[in-house]
């Protein structure tokens, strides 16, 4: 039994879409009914899941003719898709329960079922686009994923959540000029919980809403505790899920704390990811439009690493691009990447758009950024995460001296 998922294909159908995921469902179908034998059965679960039947009596379909099977149907899946004038490609994950030998306490289909998918969900946590067979270990990851969704529930109540603030900086004076707010959690047992674990979790169970709100919160605390000690203050830049869309109107949100420790609108920035940017529902960009016309300014993050267009970019008048990282790195590694970094630059200015490079690391990107044309920057080289009371340190030799000194 392999059951098949497409990967992201929610984003699919929210960024291009609920026609051209249709039209890919129908490819995929396509494409695994050929592949597989008469003998077999393939069956649409719902949605964008697939369900493929063999059996193990038939040559071929031992461990080895299964894994061997599973990287034919990724293969044939991810073969490009001409709709139009686009092309697509259709990418999934699998999870493979075999009879008798994974049956353990029964053999019904059910179980098969059931292990097939605890397997899919193990690809998916591992790495998406591969496939996994099930093993009962993998009762422990699911087990463990449980009780670290009701961990993060409790830790929101229980305050075991702060943020941290990473410095963004003038390219051309190396003054600061904004800082972006992470979120950090320290788990009372588990300690330090990476944000790449805790925040897609928060996504898929719907607690992304209550993280966002505290999010807003505790960078306009933050902001009004700073002014109350006397300190010059900086923009503070939060990020915010595509998922928060979907939970109420984030505009209203933000207007809401920043009267009640009454901010000025133009001391808060929001950071949205392209797949939010481009978004096939109309509430989205009124949502983006609402934020801007609050005087918060928006910017594109990880911009490069999604589906945005100039005139999505162009239509929605947002205020900045962060550019992703894997971009900074090959700065001063080859000539395209230059190139690259150059085109970006030069259509933001275009739009009136600030750049601001994500991940710098080295002197020698600062460099070429600053030759270039990059209006800020922001990374290791400049400056770590560091709590509110280290970063009031920054501020506070920001009101006195003209040059800038991070805290490191």
């Amino acid at each position: 039994m392999l059951l098949v998922d497409l990967d992201d294909f929610k984003h699919v159908n929210d960024t291009l879409g609920h026609g051209v995921g249709d039209q890919l469902l129908q490819v995929a179908a396509q494409r695994l009914t050929g592949l597989m034998r008469a003998s077999d059965c393939v069956v649409r679960m719902g949605g964008d899941e697939f369900l493929l039947l063999v059996d193990p009596a038939d040559e071929g379909h031992d461990h080895a003719g299964l894994a061997l099977l599973a990287e034919r149907v990724l293969a044939v899946l991810a073969e490009p898709v001409a709709l139009g004038v686009e092309t697509h490609r259709i990418e999934a994950s699998i999870g493979i329960s075999c009879y008798p030998r994974y049956a353990g306490e029964s053999a019904d289909h059910e179980a098969l079922l059931r292990h097939a998918d605890i397997a899919l969900f193990s690809a998916k946590s591992e790495q998406k686009g591969h496939y996994r067979f099930f093993d009962a270990s993998q009762y422990v990851l699911l087990s463990a994923r449980a009780h670290l969704k009701h961990s993060l529930a409790k830790a929101i109540d229980a305050g075991q959540l702060s943020l941290h603030y990473q410095a963004r900086v003038d390219v051309g004076s190396g003054r600061p000029v904004s800082m972006e707010a992470l979120l950090r959690w320290q788990h009372p047992t588990l300690g330090m919980v990476p944000p790449g674990q805790f925040i897609p979790l928060a996504e898929a169970s719907g607690l992304i809403n209550r993280l966002g709100e505290l999010v807003m919160r505790q960078a306009c605390a933050q902001l009004a505790a700073w002014r109350d000690q006397g300190l010059p203050l900086l923009p503070v830049s939060i990020n915010v899920s595509p998922r928060q869309f979907s939970y109420g109107s984030v505009a209203t949100q933000l207007a809401r704390h920043l009267a009640h420790y009454d901010i000025d609108a133009d001391l808060l920035e929001v950071e949205i990811t392209e797949s939010a940017m481009v978004a096939d529902q109309v509430d989205v960009q009124a949502e983006l439009t609402a934020i801007r016309a609050l005087g918060v300014r928006v910017f594109v993050d990880d911009f490069g690493t999604g589906y945005s267009s100039l005139s999505q970019l162009q239509r929605l008048r947002l205020d900045g691009l962060k550019v992703d990282q894997a971009f900074t790195r090959e700065l001063d590694r080859s000539h395209e990447g230059r190139v690259f970094f150059q085109a970006i630059v030069s259509m933001a200015r275009a739009l009136g758009m600030t750049v601001v490079a994500e991940g710098v690391e080295t002197s020698a990107q600062l460099a070429l950024l600053r030759e270039l044309g990059c209006h800020q920057a922001q990374g290791y080289l400049l400056g770590r995460p560091v709590p509110a009371a280290a970063m009031a340190a920054t501020l506070g030799e920001l009101g006195q001296r003209t040059a800038l000194t991070l805290v490191r």
